[in-house]
């Protein structure tokens, strides 16, 4: 019997684990466009809640999933412009990974559905979230809650760009 997914936030501790399973998941996209690269700040920062906030998804101790909200001001100030959300507190859905025999069993909407809950705790006014508009799965995830705005190019990349109000959801 399969052990059941917990979810935790994750720590420095974590980081051989979501190397392994960025490098999986990487390899296995069907189209490199798919994923943003992480920035050198990106991976510096990556366990630096001031930054942003990662929560996984275990089975056992394997590390199965993974997603995280942006919430330093230097990794949402294009969103904001470019979704007119200047005046908001908000923050943003970032990097949803899962391995490939791990999905379609609600993991990825779990956690974006947590990183909700922790960003309306925080107070946050708006959640935003990009992903490739041809991305079906993330693009099926992202839509039982968040409302695609606009497809326009962000930082080079095709993006549907998305927004969910927290302060009416």
């Amino acid at each position: 019997m399969k052990d059941e997914i917990v979810y935790k936030r994750l720590s420095k501790s974590d980081k051989p684990n979501i190397d392994n399973l960025i490098d999986i998941c990487l390899k296995g996209l069907p189209r490199p466009e798919f994923f943003m690269p992480l920035s050198v700040e990106d991976k510096e920062r990556f366990y630096d809640e001031s930054y942003g906030i990662r929560l996984g998804a275990y089975d056992g101790g394997k590390i199965v999933a993974t997603g995280g909200i942006y919430v330093a001001e230097s990794k949402l100030e294009k969103i904001k412009s470019m979704l007119d959300l200047n005046d908001k507190k908000v923050c943003s859905l970032c990097n949803f990974l899962c391995l490939p025999e791990y999905r379609g069993r609600g993991i990825m909407s779990s956690i974006q559905s947590q990183l909700i809950e922790i960003a309306k705790d925080m107070n946050y006014e708006t959640i935003t979230a990009t992903a490739h508009p041809e991305n079906i799965a993330s693009m099926t995830c992202l839509s039982k809650k968040l409302t695609k705005v606009k497809i326009a190019d962000f930082n080079g990349y095709t993006r549907a760009l998305m927004k969910l109000d927290l302060k009416t959801n």
